[in-house]
């Protein structure tokens, strides 16, 4: 009796494996930013990568002098401190501070259509989000990250991230 139990765990365990094996990989895409600005807001990487049901998780890595208090209060880009990452030529996300949790602003800001997201903290110095990605414009846009901070600017370079799968 006791070897057909180890069997049947032997066999669900390859089955397992094998779905593991073959599910459609997720996309990813990112980029590294080096040292480069003075300021609390200084951009290590950025990266966005899709989930298997649609959603896209957009991570932002900061140097270690990164403060939550460095984030806005508002989502808008005219704080002297911002943190924004440009998904696609029409949606933008910005980060911001709101009841002591972090938020993601994200949508078409020249409209008064956005959604806000809960962001979560992996890390000190590590920002991550699921949202629900807008597909207004070209899949192949450039996607790049900018903050400022007091008068320091940090703007990373550019990646595509495709079409949602």
């Amino acid at each position: 009796m006791k070897r057909s139990v180890r069997r049947a765990t032997a066999v669900i365990a390859l089955v397992v494996l094998s779905v593991l094996v073959w599910a459609p990989i997720a996309q990813a895409a990112g980029i590294w930013d080096p040292n480069d600005v003075r300021g609390r807001l200084d951009i290590r990487w950025i990266g966005v990568r899709y989930t298997q049901d649609g959603d896209a998780i957009l991570t932002v890595t900061l140097y270690d002098g990164f403060r939550t208090s460095a984030l806005p209060k508002k989502s808008t880009v005219f704080d002297p401190n911002a943190l924004a990452v440009y998904l696609d030529e029409h949606t933008q996300g910005y980060f911001f501070r709101k009841h002591g949790d972090i938020r993601l602003s994200f949508g078409d800001h020249a409209s008064n259509c956005c959604s806000i997201y809960g962001v979560q903290r992996p890390n000190a110095t590590t920002l991550e989000v699921r949202y629900e990605p807008i597909d207004e414009s070209d899949p192949g846009f450039r996607v790049y990250g900018a903050s400022t901070f007091g008068r320091a600017r940090d703007e990373t370079g550019t990646f595509r991230i495709g079409p949602p799968p």
